[in-house]
């Protein structure tokens, strides 16, 4: 069985059309676990008359407290062998699932699926993955290099022995840590050419957080953390992924010396990480290139000036 987990967050306008969706799935061998993360509208009562009519639903109710702990809420009460996710606001195709279930085999952990991207201006794009089997984590990266859409929660089904939890420290880049951890923990993986999932743009409704300097810190913390894991398997990703948080580490040093939102050891704890790290880090551009220097010999009041200049 797949248990699909849907955190719902002020979406009660959108539940209807995303459970006549499950309705229609070819595949029948589901649960749709609803985790309502303590919507100030109807969602509640939109997702108990759902699952009066639909004993499919299980709704659950909790207090606020972000996507990543309405999704590890939903995994502890998840019954399916197999989890997806699904995003409130969002839609399925009819053959999601079933896309999904015909390319597990007894060695596949992960199988990942493309998305229609219904973008703003009302415009389509399907991105999707080859079709192909990954036995590593340079597989992995390979495909992810080219397509970011791998990172995201929404795009895979991953069996339930190999699921890790989501940071709950951290309001943004979540679904990249999670995917990386999965990957890294799963025996084999394998994708699809299909796209049966249809991502919402224009809607956004789960992250609408102001992002600090200190939740960039915790980002760090846990991008090293999951940079250590991959050490251990590859050496060529680890610097490609150390190399990508150049931007990042960049971004909270100058955002700290902006609205001081960092204490002292934490930022002390930056500076430390960005000068142990400096060597491997990869600007991409004439202003990081500067900034990057100028932080390795923490010339501070020069980086907030050069921060400002387009």
């Amino acid at each position: 069985m797949i248990s699909v987990i849907v955190p719902v967050y002020n979406a009660a306008q959108y539940l209807n059309d995303l459970v006549n969706c499950f309705k229609e799935q070819t595949y029948k061998d589901f649960e749709l676990i609803m985790v309502d993360d303590g919507s100030r509208d109807e969602s509640w009562l939109v997702l108990t008359n759902l699952a009066e009519k639909n004993n499919f639903i299980h709704p659950i109710h909790k207090e606020n407290g972000g996507v990543s702990s309405a999704r590890n809420l939903g995994v502890r009460y998840a019954c399916g062998e197999w989890i997806c996710f699904c995003d409130a606001d969002d839609a399925v195709a009819p053959n999601w699932l079933q896309n999904f279930v015909i390319n597990i085999d007894d060695e596949i952990d992960v199988v990942f699926q493309g998305a229609e991207i219904q973008t703003q201006d009302r415009k389509v794009k399907c991105t999707n993955f080859p079709q192909m089997t990954f036995n590593n984590i340079d597989d992995f990266y390979d495909v992810w290099e080219k397509n970011h859409h791998m990172g995201t929660a929404w795009s895979k089904l991953i069996r339930k022995c190999v699921i890790v939890p989501f940071k709950e420290d951290i309001n943004y880049y979540e679904d990249q840590i999670f995917c990386f951890e999965v990957a890294l923990k799963a025996r084999k993986m394998s994708s699809t050419a299909q796209c049966g999932y249809i991502y919402h743009h224009e809607n956004s409704v789960l992250s609408t957080n102001r992002r600090t300097a200190l939740d960039g810190y915790r980002l760090i913390q846990n991008r090293l953390e999951v940079a250590r894991k991959i050490k251990l398997r590859s050496n060529s990703v680890y610097e490609k992924y150390i190399g990508e948080m150049t931007i990042l580490l960049t971004a909270v040093t100058v955002g700290n010396l902006k609205d001081h939102t960092l204490s002292v050891q934490q930022n002390s704890s930056v500076i430390n990480i960005i000068q142990e790290k400096y060597q491997m880090l990869v600007p991409t551009n004439i202003k990081e290139c500067i900034i990057c220097w100028m932080i390795k010999y923490r010339l501070f009041p020069l980086i907030v000036f050069i921060s400002k200049l387009k």
